[in-house]
């Protein structure tokens, strides 16, 4: 079909082919456009606007500024804001678009006609039409935008307030999920809204507490541990299971000399920094951390998660880590009482029982077994300075860490010499 268009009448033509060559017919359609034009011309258009109706491909229709009918084609002046407003409309059903300077010189606002594939084109002067709110003239062409309209401004009006209690909502649960539970809702309402607010300030308060006691827990007890047991319930219950873990005891040397001619606060304040910079290496490696006694801390690494041979080897790269950091600690400024004081490790592969051990009325998760007791006697025959691991540890780890030497020890309490090596390294690749 072609359209060929005089004044404001739109011809169609369509050739209907027949049974032969001669005996086609054409089928032609007249459509009167002044009708549209003067509906558009009724809506009021600014003072120097004008509209015109156009193809998809940018050919004028018609058009309500006379001056314009010579004109065949949008954009065909070579005017930069046509040819973006004809790429526009290749895409979008609607929008407007605004020329050069402030206010613009020209503003170019389109809308697809639906069904069809014709736009509305409204040209206007922007110094007129800057307002607040850019009032789109082509909105009353069909009954369905203004009823469309009309409903979304009572829906926007009967419910305003919910939507705005609902994002303010979605907020304070985004701030809620962040740990952050120092805002209240406002409970007065007798409606929805006020019962649902009661609610979640009844939920952030019981996830405050639950916070508070599971940071208070982890002070006390392994963070993964705390984590675990408040997640699962069930592992609160008595008793435990038989695993293979690699177990790691770490001490200082002359602490307890140092203690005795120490101010107990000064003890205290020197523990701390101590035990704050191993628990952060430990936390690292994924260390379940067991026990302190004084300076000493008694660590395991699970082989659930991993395979118990890396678990073996983030024992050693902890050990050398906190071995390290140690060294740090000693070599700051007014760190006397730490440099009279050696790290020592004992490191040790085998199997324990892991689980809740204790009564009922007080529980205490830990490890249980032969291969603890083995551990500390290990570290116990280092000197400072030293990682020990035992053979077990060692067979697991095979090429990946370098010894210093080894020797075979009788080890308080065990009955066969126990062969020791001297940790000087471990190879980081699996």
């Amino acid at each position: 079909m072609e359209p060929d268009f005089q004044e404001q009448v739109l011809e169609i033509v369509k050739t209907i082919p027949g049974e032969n060559e001669n005996a086609s017919k054409r089928l032609i359609v007249k459509v009167d456009l002044s009708t549209f034009l003067a509906q558009i011309q009724s809506m009021g258009l600014w003072k120097g606007s004008s509209a015109c109706l156009v193809t998809t491909g940018g050919y004028y229709l018609a058009h309500t500024d006379h001056s314009m009918h010579d004109t065949i084609a949008l954009g065909e002046s070579g005017d930069p804001l046509e040819k973006s407003v004809l790429k526009a409309m290749k895409n979008l059903g609607y929008g407007t678009l605004f020329g050069t300077g402030y206010p613009p010189d020209l503003v170019i606002s389109f809308y697809q006609v639906p069904s069809t594939e014709w736009y509305v084109v409204i040209f206007s002067k922007g110094g007129i039409i800057l307002e607040p709110i850019i009032r789109f003239a082509v909105y009353s062409v069909l009954g369905i935008i203004g009823f469309v309209g009309a409903i979304f401004l009572m829906i926007r009006s009967t419910t305003g307030s919910v939507a705005r209690s609902v994002e303010h909502l979605s907020s304070l649960a985004a701030r809620v999920a962040g740990g952050d539970y120092s805002e209240r809702l406002p409970a007065r309402q007798s409606d929805e809204i006020g019962h649902l607010n009661g609610r979640v300030n009844e939920m952030m308060e019981a996830l405050k507490q639950r916070d508070l006691i599971q940071s208070t827990f982890g002070r006390y007890i392994d963070p993964e541990i705390a984590a675990e047991l408040l997640n699962n319930p069930e592992s609160l219950y008595m008793g435990g299971e038989e695993k293979v873990v690699t177990i790691m005891m770490a001490d200082l040397i002359g602490f307890e000399e140092m203690a005795d001619k120490t101010q107990p606060e000064e003890v205290i304040a020197i523990l701390n920094e101590y035990l704050s910079a191993m628990i952060e290496v430990i936390s690292f490696y994924k260390g379940i951390i067991i026990d302190f006694f004084g300076a000493g801390i008694l660590v395991f690494f699970n082989g659930i998660t991993a395979n118990p041979k890396e678990r073996a080897a983030d024992a050693v790269k902890c050990a050398l880590e906190m071995r390290n950091r140690f060294q740090t600690l000693r070599g700051r400024d007014g760190a006397r009482q730490l440099q009279m004081l050696g790290i020592v490790t004992g490191i040790h592969t085998g199997a324990v029982i892991v689980g809740n051990i204790g009564a009922e009325t007080r529980t205490k998760y830990g490890i249980v077994g032969s291969a603890v007791n083995l551990t500390q006697r290990i570290k116990s025959s280092g000197a400072t300075g030293t990682i020990l691991i035992s053979e077990e540890t060692y067979q697991m780890l095979g090429q990946r860490v370098s010894v210093g030497g080894r020797t075979s020890a009788q080890l308080k309490g065990v009955e066969h010499p126990k062969t020791i090596y001297m940790v000087e390294s471990i190879d980081n690749q699996s």
